[in-house]
């Protein structure tokens, strides 16, 4: 490619749309960081069941459009994708060629991906943080997806994993091809260092979706439990989702635990940094995370953790919190009795600082040093 990048074609498979507003919202944040220095247009398929007809949806900010594309969802995969392909086209046809392909989360609209590169012929940088390529996750893949996941990865050009746990694991599933890093962001002005006017008892914070396949939330419970007989209700456990929060607080009636756990709700991304900012530590349960969001926002608030050897958790310093192990709850109620007793130990700045890699500033000059492999004066 000769001369400079300006326009850039986006696609990903998770992002927020009115009826799923949470999902993905990061993603959005880094187009918006795109959008600073090019002309970004993100095109999002959204199936509707009991629709036969396309509906275009366009939103348009300065530098900064986004479609989201609604269309019949269809009854087996061959026409799904028909389906897809078909609404794809109709935007595709109205929009400028675009210099670069940037996508996110290779499942389950990687042949999406493929279309575009096919319909565009233009270079593909794809970043990918989606969990389906744990080693348990990609063995419980279906063969068509691991056939298109590898068609895929073939046509790329450029190929990124958000951290080096992630990278770990496509490196022993796409083994010949070359994977390079470029972490998620925190916006460190938002999420600023204030400092904790701690109660007469300690609040723990958890944020996220309660999906039980993935954010363990019943260990989470059952460490409350194992915490409340032993040293009674002198802890305050905050629980900040948008997932399936009946099931839990029911879950949590029946361990007799719920004045010790707080149900909040979900919350606009704006309001989450007073959450840290409240809380005296952030606890990550997590059997498998590709990064990890909430963590590098815990620290940039100067918040200490307790987490699972996940995303950028993985050998978690001491200076920021505790590792637990895995599926154990008893370690993670035994880390909460640790903090409990001395939670006076950690420094806010130094937390601070291991966040600070992850800052905006930071990750748009890896994004603009990728996009300028691609221009040649």
């Amino acid at each position: 490619m000769s001369g400079t990048i300006k326009n850039i074609l986006y696609l990903s498979s998770w992002y927020p749309t009115p009826d799923n507003p949470f999902l993905g919202n990061f993603i959005r944040r880094q187009i918006e960081i795109l959008s600073d220095d090019y002309e970004v247009t993100i095109v999002h398929t959204v199936p509707q069941t009991n629709s036969k007809e396309i509906k275009i949806v366009l939103t348009e900010e300065k530098r900064f459009k986004e479609y989201l594309v609604y269309h019949p969802k269809g009854t087996n995969v061959i026409q799904k994708f028909r389906n897809q392909k078909r609404a794809l086209r109709q935007v595709f046809d109205i929009t400028r060629q675009p210099d670069i392909l940037f996508t996110q989360i290779l499942l389950p609209k990687g042949l999406q991906f493929l279309f575009a590169k096919k319909f565009f012929k233009c270079p593909w940088v794809h970043i990918e943080q989606g969990s389906y390529f744990s080693p348990k996750s990609w063995g419980a893949n279906s063969i068509f997806r691991k056939i298109i996941a590898q068609l895929s990865v073939k046509k790329i050009d450029s190929f990124f994993a958000v951290s080096d746990f992630l990278k770990k694991d496509l490196k022993s599933i796409f083994r010949n091809k070359e994977i390079e890093l470029i972490s998620n962001h925190v916006d460190i002005d938002a999420f600023e260092l204030k400092k904790k006017n701690r109660g007469e008892i300690i609040q723990f914070l958890h944020i996220s979706t309660l999906d039980p396949n993935t954010k363990n939330p019943k260990g989470m419970f059952d460490a409350c439990h194992i915490l409340k007989e032993k040293i009674g209700n002198v802890f305050c456990f905050n629980v900040v989702s948008d997932g399936e929060m009946e099931r839990w607080m029911d879950y949590c009636n029946q361990l007799d635990i719920l004045d010790v756990v707080s149900f909040e709700g979900a919350k606009e991304w704006s309001s989450i940094p007073s959450c840290f900012h409240k809380a005296d530590v952030f606890i990550l349960n997590s059997v498998y995370e590709t990064f990890s969001i909430v963590l590098a926002e815990s620290w940039a608030t100067g918040t200490p953790t307790i987490t699972t050897p996940v995303g950028i958790g993985f050998n978690l310093p001491q200076e920021l919190g505790i590792q637990t192990e895995i599926g154990n709850d008893l370690s993670l109620a035994n880390a909460m009795e640790r903090f409990i007793a001395s939670p006076d130990i950690y420094s806010q700045s130094i937390i601070r600082n291991h966040a600070l890699p992850y800052a905006e500033n930071e990750i748009r000059g890896r994004l603009k040093e990728i996009i300028n492999t691609f221009a040649t004066n």
